[in-house]
């Protein structure tokens, strides 16, 4: 048996989030835990455990169980994607603490990711 913790209903695209906690029951032995999050033939990647939507709609979270026995136990959950009314910066830039007067500089390149439109498009800013 599988249950899904606590999670957000609605995810603001471009947001970096966590797995909701999951927990196993029963089944033989050790268990396996994998995690696929899909909006009809999109997937969205699942790193270290944490994810980040990239288009609006509505995203299937399907967490399957298998022991070991091959007993297969699977709980799916739906997480809404939708659009942010701000940019997202995926990385904080490191800028100089301080500046002098005259001198040149060569300021960090950043991306902002806008999602307003319901989809990731790649801003410098």
């Amino acid at each position: 048996k599988i249950q899904i913790g606590e999670f957000p209903e609605e995810v603001e695209l471009g947001s970096l989030q966590d797995l909701p906690e999951v927990t196993v029951s029963g089944g033989s032995g050790d268990t396996e835990l994998t995690y696929t999050l899909a909006k009809g033939d999109e997937t969205c990647p699942i790193v270290g455990g944490k994810f980040r939507l990239e288009s609006a709609g509505d995203w299937v979270l399907t967490c399957t169980a298998t022991d070991y026995i091959v007993t297969i136990a699977v709980k799916q959950a739906v997480i809404k994607g939708v659009v942010g009314d701000k940019p997202v910066l995926y990385e904080n830039p490191v800028f100089p603490a301080g500046y002098v007067s005259g001198a040149t500089y060569t300021l960090p390149k950043a991306y902002a990711y806008d999602y307003s439109k319901g989809a990731k498009v790649e801003k410098l800013w």
